[in-house]
This record gives C-alpha cells, structure tokens and sequence, in this order.
C-alpha cells in the first residue's frame, strides 16, 4: 500500500507542474465485511497521503454484488453445477442502510484525513445486482437510491455513476446474452434509470468560465 500511495503522490506533482488543469482521483473500492475494514489501509504510511493530495475522491461500492461472474457463464457444465455455490461463495448483499453507513463513515475518514477540509465525493460505480436481488428488485433499488440521494442533498456528493449500461451478468439496464451477443433484453431498470436522469436534480450543469484559456 505504501508504495502504490509514493508512486501516486510522486505521479501527482508531476503531473501539476505539466498539466496543472488536469486533476487526480483517488478511488476506494468499498467493502463487503463491514464499515470498520474500510480503516485498515489509511494510516499515513499506507494510503492517506494519496487520498489527501488527490482533486477528486471517488467510492466504488455496491449494495449487492455478485463478483464470481463471468467465469462461470462461459463453460454450460460447469455453469449449472457451480453457479449457486458460487453466488454464495462470491458475493454479498447489503441493505441500504448499512450501503448509506459504509459512505459515511469514508466521508468522516476523509474529513480526518484531510483536516476537516471537505472534497468532493464521487460514487464511481453504484448499482445492485439482479443475478441476486431480481429484475424487479434492481428497479425498485435504483428508484429508491437516487430517490435518497436527492433527499440528502449532501454538498459533498457530486456525482453517482451507475454501473453499467450493458451486462451479461445481473448489472446492465440491458442483458447481453452470454452465447449470443446480438441478443439484448432491455431490463425493468432501464425505464426506471430513463426517469431518473431526466430529473432536474440529476441533469448536467455546466460553469462556464469567463477567464481565457489556452
């Protein structure tokens, strides 16, 4: 951890004095056992010192996730004898609470990290995934997540990028079939995602500066 976090901070003062418009994010994968494990690796001999100097944070962590895919998809025998022990295997499943809990408790890390001084958060990559929860269920989620976000309305939640457009597994908003990828199924959480970037909360903004630039 230490050495990624020098290399980090070394490639971000290099790329300051050469390109001082472009900014670095500093990505944390959220985690599956518990709010507490996401402390194991922000001492400042580990990774705080990159989280510090980065422009952007940004947090990857899901509400469901099934990670043992694609492996299995790709061999039908071993698909069929394998795929529920390996769905319980790999993958877990939160409430949103406890998703809310995990955001938090990086937000006040950060905080501490950065001497109270606030940076914007982006969540990288948010979904939940059908191959645990359902078609319907992943609809319903994404409708009550964005909901709560626009209800928080946290200053310093900048931006949510869901994950992804198209999956062969359970987290498109359309299922590419595994043996045949001319088949695609638009899936109940499309029209829902549809709503929701159509929202006048969630449409992009755009700050134009008067300031000339090269």
């Amino acid at each position: 951890y230490k050495e990624v976090n020098d290399f980090f901070v070394r490639f971000h003062n290099i790329l300051k004095q050469y390109a001082p418009n472009v900014k670095t994010n500093a990505c944390f994968n959220g985690v599956s056992k518990g709010p507490n494990e996401i402390k194991n690796h922000m001492g400042e001999d580990e990774l705080a010192p990159a989280f510090r100097i980065a422009d952007i944070l940004s947090f990857d962590f899901y509400h469901t996730l099934h990670w043992g895919w694609p492996d299995l998809a790709y061999n039908p025998i071993r698909y069929w004898l394998k795929v529920e022990i390996k769905k319980m295997e790999r993958s877990y499943l939160k409430s949103i609470e406890e998703w809310w809990e995990v955001l938090y408790d990086f937000h006040d890390l950060m905080l501490k990290i950065n001497n109270g001084k606030e940076k914007d958060i982006y969540l990288g990559e948010a979904n939940t995934d059908a191959e645990l929860v359902g078609l319907e269920a992943q609809a319903q989620w994404i409708r009550k997540f964005y909901g709560e976000i626009k209800e928080r309305k946290h200053a310093w939640l900048k931006g949510v990028t869901y994950y992804q457009f198209r999956d062969r597994g359970g987290l498109g908003l359309e299922t590419q079939d595994a043996y045949d990828f001319h088949k695609i199924t638009e899936n109940p959480s499309l029209h829902v995602y549809r709503r929701v970037i159509n929202d006048p909360y969630f449409l992009p903004k755009f700050n134009i500066s008067s300031e000339k630039t090269l």
